[in-house]
């Protein structure tokens, strides 16, 4: 091993059970993100729970990413965008909306769905946790 130099330390390489290799960067630990001073509390742990389940289905997932672009859209505009037919869609809009991620207004017979502010605010975090620019 060569010489080390001062004030230059290496990554630390980790491996996950499933054979993936990142590395944590120098200074930092694998948990040493902002840590609350106190345990959430119950509701807020269930709701943020939640939450975050219906995210977890990435069509869920994608209509959120795609509303957020488009600002809103109709059932029918996204049904475009998946290869699916408009009651998953609808049935995937119907659970973002009682999970408070999309609102949905009615314009003539139609429904604009687009993201709530918690949904806007959630939405980094998500995407953050895997690097997505």
């Amino acid at each position: 091993m060569g010489p080390v130099r001062r004030g230059f330390q290496t990554p630390k390489r980790r491996t996950s059970m499933h054979g993936e290799v990142w590395t944590v960067p120098p200074g930092t630990d694998d948990c040493s993100g902002s840590v609350p001073g106190s345990p959430l509390p119950a509701q807020l742990a269930i709701d943020m729970a939640r939450q975050l389940r219906v995210l977890a289905d990435p069509v869920r997932l994608r209509l959120v990413s795609i509303l957020l672009s488009r600002g809103s859209a109709g059932v029918y505009e996204l049904t475009d965008a998946f290869d699916a037919k408009e009651p998953m869609i609808s049935h995937h809009l119907r659970v973002l909306r009682d999970a408070g991620l999309v609102d949905c207004e009615r314009v003539g017979v139609r429904s604009s769905y687009s993201v709530t502010l918690a949904g806007a605010q959630l939405f980094p975090y998500v995407t953050q946790l895997f690097d997505v620019p």
